[in-house]
């Protein structure tokens, strides 16, 4: 029994629900090629910036790209300054033609090669900055070494890889999510779909913050 009394009515649907990290901020990280993992620096549960080191690679494929770039860069620059050289002994009349297309290609032999090496290194993922500070010294870590970055700020919510461990680009090393946000997936019955569209308020409870209540809007 209950004791009658006046009150606003509400038209409320229970709804058991899952909580799930938000989808669109949410990333999955693989290296771009094979590699053994040296270090891993960051743990489960860890708060992490975008362009953080989350592990230090070793992959012996990626130190001879870099070899073969530096290679291609120096065979580049000698015959480059080689052209010029034989271009203005050619237009003084002191060298031969044939001096100077032997030098001219050379030369444009050297750039093609030296083209595909750095196209080589920025497929696997290497961009214009790491390309260049590692070709102005050779000096530090070796060649062979990569860094996996974070793409996004969030949560390091899954840690698959461990020290030692050998994995290729198919392989997932970690998974970050932004929680600042997060998804909760209603189960509705069917016969109350007519009562939900976008835009309704909704109150979620759950049991590991007894008697607070969470609001959020339908966005699907």
């Amino acid at each position: 029994t209950a004791l009658i009394e006046r009150r606003p009515f509400r038209d409320e649907i229970s709804a058991t629900a899952t909580i799930t990290p938000n989808e669109y901020r949410l990333v999955h990280l693989s290296p771009r090629i094979e590699g053994r993992i040296i270090e891993v620096q960051a743990e489960l549960g860890q708060q992490v910036k975008r362009g953080q080191v989350l592990a230090l690679f070793d992959s012996i494929e990626l130190g001879q790209k870099k070899s073969d770039f530096l290679q291609a860069k120096t065979n580049h620059d000698v015959d480059k300054r080689n052209y010029v050289r034989e271009e203005g002994l050619y237009k003084e009349r002191i060298t031969s033609e044939k001096e100077f297309l032997d030098a001219k290609g050379r030369y444009d032999k050297s750039l093609a090669a030296y083209r595909a090496a750095h196209e080589a290194l920025r497929l696997i993922g290497l961009s214009e900055k790491d390309i260049e500070q590692f070709d102005c010294s050779t000096k530090g870590q070796p060649l062979s070494y990569f860094p996996l970055v974070a793409s996004l700020n969030g949560t390091v919510i899954e840690r698959t890889i461990t020290s030692g461990e050998l994995i290729s680009p198919k392989d997932k090393a970690f998974t970050i999510a932004d929680l600042s946000t997060v998804w909760i997936i209603l189960d509705v019955y069917e016969h109350n779909l007519a009562a939900v569209r976008e835009g309704i308020e909704v109150e979620i409870t759950i049991d590991a913050f007894p008697g607070e209540i969470f609001k959020g809007t339908i966005v699907y």
